[in-house]
């Protein structure tokens, strides 16, 4: 699974968190607010998405496409992913929203970068990422800020079950 799509989820189940304090009363079902969001009825959503400010609503309406785009298997993992994060404590969730920013903050090529490692390291066993977070070659490859987001990802593969 993509680390880039993942965090793309979070983004949006972030950014339309509100929406479910405007929307109608909906059925309780299984899977995050994204979800809910996917299951309404098109016009429903359209009007949901409507209450948001212009930019964001944007975003939330592009990040729907791309999750609407995505096979059933990647939106399954994703939403697993998203209802584990969501079980995370407090602290945990907002050191993972602050790697977000920072690693989309990144100019595209280190981010692409940055994401190959990213998805490197969710393969490995928490001694593996250790002992490559303090290689010479990661050292060599990454600058003091990547090294940071890269730190804090290997911490919270770490920590979540």
């Amino acid at each position: 699974m993509n680390t880039l799509k993942a965090l793309h989820f979070l983004a949006l189940a972030l950014a339309c968190r509100p929406l479910f304090a405007l929307a109608q009363p909906v059925r309780r079902q299984s899977g995050g607010p994204v979800d809910q969001i996917r299951r309404m009825p098109q016009d429903q959503r359209r009007r949901t998405l409507e209450t948001l400010p212009p930019d964001r609503r944007k975003q939330a309406e592009m990040r729907m496409q791309k999750l609407d785009a995505l096979p059933a298997d990647e939106r399954e993992a994703l939403q697993k992913r998203y209802e584990a994060f969501q079980k995370l404590p407090s602290e945990h969730q907002q050191r993972a929203r602050d790697m977000f920013q920072q690693f989309n903050a990144l100019d595209d090529n280190r981010r692409a970068k940055v994401q190959t490692e990213m998805d490197s390291l969710r393969t490995m066993s928490q001694t593996e990422r250790s002992d490559r977070l303090k290689s010479q070659q990661f050292k060599k490859k990454f600058n003091r800020n990547e090294q940071s987001i890269l730190s804090g990802y290997s911490a919270l593969l770490d920590e979540t079950p």
